[in-house]
């Protein structure tokens, strides 16, 4: 493993893999973690899409900051978006702020107009967020929904 990232072999493989994709008309994608290794060169490395996660939903010690540095660096690096989230995002769990704040950066910077954007969400989250009873909940599952349904760029792909 050491070998392959000092001669930069990893690079060459990935460029390959490519290549091989594009031939059969498939889309190569990375979803690179905030602060992986390469995150910046993924055209270089032959991707034809590349989301940047974030990382903010899970971890609370994570600052509303990470949302906005996040956005900066696709932006500047031509980067599509992760949004993620998991059952925390229920109104008795307390995290639904957070589901929330990526709604709200994504838009305030451009990403909701103007690019891709992958979805995790932990297990069955937007169905329990529907069938939770609670009205914050339903609520938010609307505003989820309607986030993802009446983006301008689902009509341009």
């Amino acid at each position: 493993r050491d070998l392959v990232r000092s001669r930069g072999l990893g690079d060459v493989y990935k460029r390959q893999v490519a290549i091989y994709l594009n031939k059969l008309k498939y889309s190569f994608n990375w979803i690179p973690y905030y602060g992986a290794d390469g995150y910046n060169q993924w055209k270089s490395l032959g991707f034809n899409y590349a989301y940047f996660q974030p990382n903010y939903f899970f971890n609370e010690s994570v600052p509303d900051s990470r949302l906005e540095d996040a956005c900066q660096k696709a932006l500047t690096y031509d980067m599509h978006m992760e949004l993620e989230f998991d059952d925390n995002a229920l109104n008795s769990r307390g995290k639904a702020y957070r589901l929330k704040n990526y709604m709200s950066a994504f838009k305030k910077h451009g990403i909701w107009e103007k690019k891709r954007l992958a979805y995790y969400q932990g297990s069955a989250s937007l169905l329990t967020l529907k069938k939770s009873g609670n009205a914050a909940d339903t609520q938010l599952y609307h505003e989820f929904c309607n986030f993802v349904i009446s983006r301008p760029i689902r009509s341009s792909h």
